[in-house]
């Protein structure tokens, strides 16, 4: 995941625009991504220390017809960004025939033991070394370089994630890296897509997935081909704390919008700490190649176990996987997570809501009492946000499920059925 520091950020009247690739141009940028390739795959086995040092040792040449300073700062930037995107595609671990721990009490033990014994209090460090190396079957040397094989410049290198991995396709991912990297400073993104319906499931899924806070609104369309939604959804700088973890889901989260056939994402982006927000936006077409999204676990849970238990109760119901936007009496919308319906028409829809805000909580309680949602709605919410079932006591238009952890279907489907019984006696 590449940061701000790889990336080169220009201002012009339309706000922030990101200057791709630091402004290396595409043949030099192909040529530096295919060096520190090479370099990796060198380095199969060895030291993660051995491949940082060798990777420092590539550099690109500079070549801005600027010159001076400020070329070699972006020639600096893109090496950065490049060899960033690299090691992100290795794995590193620590040996596992080795346990340094063990390694390092046993020399230490060793070592208060001869100096207790010592006349002088004093120890010979070969002497212990290889004492312990042998009764470990390692040479002096072996355990020395043992000793602190769990530290993360000594862990081994496996470049099996890059087979296949080339530099022309590296290209694309650097460019959305660097976006990505930019909303890594928004306030809120608003983000407007036509997509089919595929696309747009796939969208709605890794909102749910990735556990994004969003709110989501229809948007009327002339083609009925095509949906159309407005999501905005809360950017890392908006949180009490600057979330790395809330802006990688952030960044898995943007392909599927690039995917979307038309999109534009517009979000307040404060490029250092104390400025004034500036307006950064991404707009443009693209192609219906995102791949597909699982479903939340918690979600799956409710799809494998609510068949079962809705059949006795409800016979002729289906239970399926939601994914689409629901539209709300009076403004407003959510996208529920399953749909329990009949072929008479009769449905009811799930949510499951765990790392959202209790603003997200109570605006769907009065949806509820004000009797504005299409169907009845069962929201399950995480007991992190502190809002309790007795919100809804007995409201035939939804429910609250609180959980804590797991998901009990068994409380959802008492809550489903509750509700479409009347549904279907009405």
């Amino acid at each position: 995941m590449l940061t701000l520091d790889h990336v080169r950020v220009a201002r012009r009247k339309q706000g922030l625009v990101v200057v791709p690739r630091a402004g290396l141009d595409e043949a030099r940028a192909l040529a530096l991504l295919d060096d520190v390739l090479a370099v990796a795959r060198e380095h199969h086995g060895r030291r993660r220390a051995e491949l940082q040092a060798a990777l420092d040792d590539v550099v690109v040449p500079v070549d801005d017809e600027r010159g001076g300073a400020r070329g070699a700062s972006a020639a600096t930037r893109a090496a950065a960004a490049a060899k960033k995107l690299v090691l992100d595609r290795c794995d590193f671990a620590a040996r596992d025939d080795l346990d340094p721990p063990s390694l390092r009490a046993a020399v230490f033990a060793a070592a208060a033991e001869a100096r207790v014994g010592s006349d002088h209090g004093g120890l010979d460090r070969d002497v212990v070394l290889a004492a312990v190396g042998e009764a470990h079957g390692l040479s002096a040397a072996a355990l020395e370089a043992a000793l602190w094989a769990d530290l993360d410049e000594a862990h081994v290198v496996d470049v099996a994630p890059l087979a296949g991995v080339t530099a022309a396709a590296l290209l694309p991912v650097w460019a959305q890296a660097e976006l990505a990297a930019v909303l890594l400073r928004a306030r809120q993104i608003v983000v407007d897509v036509d997509a089919t319906p595929a696309q747009l499931r796939r969208l709605l899924g890794a909102l749910k997935l990735h556990q994004l806070l969003f709110a989501a609104e229809p948007l009327a369309l002339d083609d009925a081909a095509i949906s159309g939604v407005r999501l905005i959804v809360e950017g890392p700088m908006a949180l009490f704390a600057a979330s790395t973890r809330y802006g990688l889901k952030l960044a898995l989260l943007l392909p599927h919008v690039l995917a979307c056939r038309r999109h534009r994402l517009s979000a307040a982006v404060a490029l250092r700490k104390g400025r004034a927000p500036e307006p950064f936006v991404i707009a443009g077409r693209g192609h219906d190649d995102a791949a597909a999204v699982a479903l939340p676990p918690l979600v799956q849970g409710l799809l494998d176990e609510l068949p079962g238990l809705l059949a006795p109760e409800l016979p002729g119901f289906v239970v399926r996987a939601a994914g689409a936007v629901v539209a709300v009496g009076g403004g407003g919308a959510f996208v529920p997570d399953v749909v329990v319906e009949h072929p008479d028409g009769a449905r009811a829809y799930v949510e499951v809501l765990g790392f959202w805000s209790r603003e997200a909580v109570w605006r769907r309680v009065e949806w509820v009492e004000q009797g504005v949602l299409p169907a009845p709605a069962v929201f399950c919410v995480s007991e992190r946000l502190r809002v309790s079932e007795a919100a809804l006591p007995d409201d035939p238009g939804g429910a609250l499920v609180v959980f804590k952890g797991a998901l009990s279907a068994k409380k959802v489907a008492v809550a489903l059925t509750a509700r479409l019984r009347r549904v279907s006696l009405g």
